[in-house]
């Protein structure tokens, strides 16, 4: 995911920065604000008045910035910008306000700002941002760092060594390779040294990056939730696989609803995860 698209990847992260960096504030002074939930599609599906705030902040701060550039946010959709206004109207912005926001609005400290530039097929930016811990994780030109200091992604080689942190079972049965769910995850829980589900996949993505986590399954995700933790994922040299189904081989990968993504060293021909990346 290296960029060769001849935009400039460090001005757009600046862009991208700046708005993470701009709702820090309104997402710690939202932080632990349950009695303002309201659900999208069900009450699996949770939103709060601080996703919106925030999300409509960062929204003006890269259009003001990236004039005809368009963004794909979690809250409002997508937003086209003016084709005929500069080159930066082949960039798309994918934009989640607040990453976790389950935990986000109980009060659980694991959640985070996720915004990525993209062009039709390249990630060329991209920040998440845990406002809670003020950590940075920033992608962009082929390197990734925490903070300003460089990350290595690193892993656990086998199954058994390493700590996987997925979203994987879900509500909505996913059941890929013909397995049941229930069985795949008892396999999960048996094979890894430990499993956890934490409750923001743009987080997990970025402490793929750092090392922090070897392993992650994504499974139902959304572009927002893991466009900038898939290049932070890259440029740290780890692997990000989207798990591709029948029809979506042109998709770009942060458009896959799945993925498996570890750090440099796991085995993953050797992992009992080795039968999802077939079709």
């Amino acid at each position: 995911m290296t960029n060769t698209t001849g935009y400039d990847s460090a001005g757009l992260l600046d862009v991208a920065r700046s708005a993470a960096l701009e709702v820090g504030d309104l997402i710690r002074e939202g932080f632990g604000a349950a009695g303002g939930i309201s659900f999208k599609r069900d009450f699996h599906d949770v939103v709060t008045e601080y996703d919106k705030r925030a999300e409509q902040v960062i929204v003006d701060i890269l259009q003001s910035k990236v004039p005809g550039s368009t963004v794909c946010g979690e809250e409002g959709g997508f937003l086209a910008g003016d084709a005929d206004a500069t080159v930066e109207s082949a960039i798309t912005w994918y934009v989640d306000p607040i990453d976790g926001t389950g935990n986000f609005a109980r009060g659980l400290p694991f959640c985070c700002v996720s915004i990525a530039a993209a062009t039709a097929d390249a990630l060329v930016a991209g920040i998440v941002y845990d406002p809670l811990r003020r950590e940075e994780f920033t992608a962009a030109d082929g390197a990734a760092y925490c903070n300003g200091e460089r990350l290595e992604a690193s892993a656990a080689r086998s199954d058994s060594e390493a700590v996987l942190v997925t979203g994987f079972p879900k509500h909505r049965p996913w059941e890929r390779g013909g397995r049941p769910d229930p069985a795949r995850f008892a396999e999960l829980v048996d094979r890894f040294r430990s499993v956890r589900r934490i409750g923001s996949a743009a987080l997990t993505l970025a402490y793929v990056a750092a090392g922090r986590i070897d392993v992650a399954l994504g499974v139902r995700t959304s572009p927002w939730d893991v466009a900038a933790g898939a290049l932070l994922v890259e440029c740290a040299g780890g692997a990000y696989v989207p798990l591709r189904s029948e029809g979506d081989d042109d998709l770009p990968v942060w458009d896959v609803d799945s993925h498996v993504a570890f750090g440099r060293g796991f085995d993953l021909d050797q992992s009992c995860l080795a039968d999802l990346v077939g079709r």
